[in-house]
């Protein structure tokens, strides 16, 4: 299994150890000027297993540039993986050149469920037509308010990040609004200060259900056409 790939130059100029949670078979395999951080797949995939998987990837993105890739991404073996970097190289050394010291951190801004509304000419509780159309105005009309709120905080962290992207999803029982940032780390100071000044100047979003903020991580959701590429080759 892949976990990270990353460049043989910058790894050769380092020398750190695998964390606690590593497994055993974990090893770095290299096809010049490419490394791949790789295992052998664990039998199951409970929270333990994948928490472990993550925490790899970020141990040694603490100290190297990486593409980290997304759980389960496999090749049938060894040659493969080295046949693969050798076929992608100059697809993975623009993304490492991209992703180059940065980090990634998220905001997410609640998307509330309007609630149902029962047909009151009637006095049933049947949804019509009409109440069905008027929860879905509102539902769209959330995701704007949020899609505005969020333009408003990219303006207010514009020049403290390379690139951003956003995704509606699930997340701690709500629908929420997602925007990543691809932060430098010398900026990461700042950019916080200035995300939380940006915050609090949203009350339509902080009076409810408060945004959610995570990182710093291993900017996964912009290297998700490196895991696109593995999936294509995945084993079941």
């Amino acid at each position: 299994m892949l976990y990270c790939i990353g460049a043989a130059a910058e790894l050769r100029r380092i020398d750190v150890a695998p964390p606690p949670q590593a497994p055993a078979s974990l090893q770095w395999l290299t096809a010049d000027p490419l490394v791949a951080l790789v295992a052998d797949a664990p039998a199951g995939a409970d929270v333990d297993t994948l928490l472990a998987f993550a925490e790899v990837i970020a141990h040694y993105h603490a100290h190297v540039n990486l593409v980290p890739m997304r759980w389960g991404s496999r090749l049938a073996d060894a040659d493969a993986v080295i046949a693969h970097l050798h076929a992608e190289v100059e697809r993975y050394q623009a993304l490492l050149a991209v992703l180059a010291d940065c980090v990634e951190l998220s905001v997410r801004l609640a998307l509330p469920e309007p609630p149902a509304s029962a047909d009151t000419t009637s006095g049933t509780d049947v949804v019509t037509g009409r109440s069905y159309l008027l929860r879905r105005r509102q539902q769209l009309r959330t995701v704007a308010d949020a899609e505005a709120a969020l333009t408003r905080i990219d303006g207010a962290l514009a020049g403290l990040y390379r690139q951003t992207r956003r995704e509606q999803g699930w997340l701690a029982g709500c629908r929420r609004l997602s925007a990543h940032y691809l932060v430098p780390r010398a900026q990461l100071a700042l950019f916080r200060r200035r995300l939380a000044a940006a915050l609090a100047a949203e009350p339509a979003h902080t009076a409810g259900l408060a945004p959610l903020t995570s990182g710093p991580w291993p900017p996964h959701s912009f290297a998700v056409d490196a895991t696109a590429t593995t999936d294509a080759v995945r084993k079941s």
